[in-house]
This record gives C-alpha cells, structure tokens and sequence, in this order.
C-alpha cells in the first residue's frame, strides 16, 4: 500500500462535497485528521511485455498490483499459464486497473487456468495500430508514416512479404493493398503489388 500525508487539506476539496458525500458516504471522503490515505491513481502493471515473443509466464499468484498484464507490438505467441491476479484471502480489495492489454502483437497469446477478479476496467483488450501516412512516392513505392508512438508501433511490426491495407480517413474506404518489401526507418517503409490510387494525403 502507497500512503500519502497532506500539509494541508486543499487536495482535498473535491471529495468533500455536499454530493459527493452523498453519493457515497463517509467511506468515500477524505477527512482531516486521518492518518493517512491510499493513493488511488498509478500506473504501474504486474507484467509488461515489449517487443517479445514466445514469453512464457506460469505458476504466479499476484495479490498487490492496479494494472495486470501488457504485451505491446513484438511476434506474440505468448502463454500464460496457471495465473492468478485478485486481492488476498478474506479481503475484497479492487486491482482498480486495466486487466490485460494485447497491443499490435503479430501472433494472439495463450491463456491457461488464467483468474482475473475485482477488476475496474474492462478484463481484456485487443488493440491494432493505425499508421497516417503523411508522404507516398509512387515511383518507388515508399511510404512516409507520421512519427508518433502509435504509428512507429504499426511499422514496427511489419516484416517483409506482410500485405497493407491503405484507407481513406475521411471515408474509410479501401484505397489500396500492397506488400511490404523493406522497413527502410522507424516510419518509412517500402511496399509493392497494386498500385496507389490515392496521393493527397488521406490515408491511413
């Protein structure tokens, strides 16, 4: 448990509201002359995995952590095994997370006798990643993607012989397909096969 000690009680003004402590009572508002109380917002997870592949984790009993387990771009192929994540034995207390977040992996992961409790967020999520091309060079068949976290993490995945799909982001309609040939920097990435339709600058 993280414990927080204020000077004084100005933090604290939001949950000592006529309102608030009517909605949810004397638990729920922070009052001077406590000893202390929990933080209630972090970021922290038991596992993050980062461009891995072929993780396996088994055996893990986890009591402590708010966020439970991430795996972000990389081959994917994981498998989780025999996992257990929720409060202690005769306790009630809420992970108060994420449960598990499966991002832009090239390959699902596997989940075995795998036990989620108390979460309050959603137990799991599947997320793909959009790149925004910002620059097409039809001659050579080169592709400039905006440089942001989210666009390197679609070009980091990219190996050759991968097909693309190019849409319009203004109608979302399919525009193009091609294959990747080569990753040429962390967003520019060279492609063939059908040719690009569209030049101005929507697609994504």
């Amino acid at each position: 448990t993280f414990w927080a000690y204020f000077e004084n009680t100005e933090l604290l003004t939001t949950t000592t509201s006529r309102a608030w402590y009517k909605a949810y009572g004397k638990d729920g508002v922070f009052e001077e002359g406590v000893d202390g109380i929990s933080i209630l917002i972090s970021r922290t997870r038991a596992f993050e995995l980062e461009n891995s592949h072929k993780i396996t984790l088994k055996d893990v009993t986890n009591y402590i952590v708010k966020g439970l387990l991430s795996m972000t771009v990389g081959g994917g192929d994981h498998t989780f095994e025999n996992l257990w994540f929720g409060p202690r034995p005769n306790t009630n207390r809420l992970m108060g997370g994420e449960g598990v977040m499966v991002n832009g992996l090239r390959e699902d992961p596997l989940f075995d006798n795998f036990t989620l409790f108390t979460s309050t967020d959603d137990i799991i999520n599947f997320h793909g990643y959009w790149g925004y091309v910002t620059q097409v060079d039809t001659t050579t068949g080169t592709i400039t993607f905006a440089n942001s976290p989210f666009n390197l993490r679609s070009i980091a995945v990219l190996h050759p012989g991968d097909m693309a799909h190019f849409y319009d982001k203004g109608t979302f309609q399919l525009i193009a397909t091609a294959y990747t040939e080569q990753v040429l920097a962390q967003n520019i990435a060279r492609f063939s096969g059908t040719c690009f339709i569209n030049n101005n600058n929507n697609s994504s």
